[in-house]
C-alpha cells in the first residue's frame, strides 16, 4: 500500500512542475479606440512596429476584427518579422488567419514560432488580404509611442496611427502581474498540499493499526 501511495505522490509532483515553470503576461498594448479601422486589402500591406518590454517567448498577438458595412470578410494573411520596419525579407512567421469574433479581440497563436526576444528588441507584424478586404481596429493620436504603423514602406500619417494589438509573452512566473496558463481547479499547488496531507494521514493510520 505504501509503495502505491509513494508512486502516486511522485506522479503528482511531476505533473505539477509544468504549471510552475512559465506564465503568460500581456507585454505591449495598443487599444482599439474611437471606432478607428484599417482596411487590409490586396494592395494594402500594413506593418505595425512593436518594441518588446520584457524578456521571453512571444506566444501570441490579439487583433481587433472590426465590422465595416459591406466588408466583413474574416480571413487575413498575417506575418511577423524580427527587427524594425520596413521589412522586405523572408517572414519569420506567416499564416492565414480566420477570425471568429466580430467586433472583438481575436487571438493569433504564435507558440510554435519559437520567437524569443529581449527587452528593447523590435519586431513588426503585418496584415494583408488576398481574399477580400478585412477591417482591423486601431487608434490614432499616437497612443502607442514605442513603434509606428507603416503602409507600403512608409510611416503612415507621420506615426499618428497604429493598429490595435496586445502581445503575450511566456516568462518565468516571478514576473509581476502574471496571467496563469489554464490549470485544474483547485490550483495544482493546493491540490498537491491536500494530497500530501491525505497521504500522510493514511500512512499514520496504517502504522497505528
Amino acid at each position: 500500500m505504501k509503495k502505491y501511495l509513494v508512486l502516486i505522490l511522485m506522479v503528482l509532483l511531476v505533473g505539477t512542475t509544468n504549471f510552475a515553470e512559465a506564465m503568460l503576461v500581456i507585454d505591449q498594448v495598443n487599444p482599439f479606440s474611437n471606432n478607428t479601422g484599417f482596411e487590409a486589402g490586396e494592395n494594402d500591406l500594413w506593418q505595425q512596429e512593436v518594441m518588446v518590454g520584457m524578456d521571453g517567448y512571444l506566444m501570441g498577438i490579439d487583433l481587433y476584427w472590426l465590422s465595416n458595412p459591406g466588408i466583413n470578410n474574416n480571413k487575413l494573411d498575417f506575418f511577423l518579422n524580427v527587427g524594425s520596419a520596413w521589412q522586405n525579407d523572408v517572414n519569420d512567421f506567416r499564416s492565414t488567419i480566420t477570425f471568429n469574433r466580430l467586433n472583438s479581440w481575436n487571438f493569433i497563436d504564435l507558440s510554435l514560432a519559437n520567437l524569443y526576444f529581449l527587452k528593447g528588441d523590435q519586431f513588426v507584424f503585418g496584415v494583408q488580404n488576398t481574399y477580400d478586404n478585412t477591417t482591423i481596429g486601431g487608434s490614432y493620436f499616437n497612443q502607442y509611442s514605442a513603434g509606428d504603423l507603416f503602409l507600403g514602406g512608409h510611416s503612415y500619417s507621420n506615426g499618428l496611427w497604429d493598429l490595435g494589438f496586445r502581445t503575450y509573452v511566456d516568462i518565468p512566473n516571478e514576473e509581476p502581474s502574471p496571467i496563469p496558463l489554464p490549470s485544474p481547479v483547485p490550483e495544482p499547488s493546493s491540490m498537491l498540499l491536500l494530497t500530501i496531507g491525505g497521504l500522510a494521514t493514511a500512512l499514520f493510520r496504517g502504522k497505528r493499526k
